[in-house]
């Protein structure tokens, strides 16, 4: 890819809010969130250590491309166990929406294989 995941999950979910794929909108803002809280201040860190006479402000921490894989991978296996836990509760409209929003992160693992080729 020759844009970084984060860039191409912000870029989709852009065209997604705008032809209105609810599924895509809500799994991409979902994965986005989760890089996002990963970048919160270190909890190693004391979040009242000043940065430059700025009291409020400490540094985030910066993800490396293989972090945010890791993320979203991760959010594709929550996915799939919420879709045997609603199956196995019998919740089949809350289990096929989990199906379409994994649809639409496999995409991305999709396209991965592809350009690593």
């Amino acid at each position: 890819m020759t844009n970084t995941l984060r860039q191409q999950l912000k870029a989709d979910l852009t065209a997604a809010m705008k032809t209105q794929n609810k599924p895509a909108v809500m799994a991409l803002r979902a994965v986005l969130a989760e890089i996002d809280h990963a970048e919160a201040v270190d909890e190693q860190r004391p979040a009242w250590e000043p940065i430059l006479n700025k009291s409020a402000e400490v540094p985030r921490k910066v993800l490396t491309e293989s972090d945010i894989w890791h993320i979203f991978e991760t959010e594709i296996a929550a996915r799939q166990t919420a879709v045997a836990e609603y199956d196995q509760l019998g919740q089949t409209a809350e289990a096929n929406q989990q199906r379409l929003e994994l649809a639409v992160l496999t995409q991305y693992l999709t396209r991965q294989d592809r350009d690593e080729r």
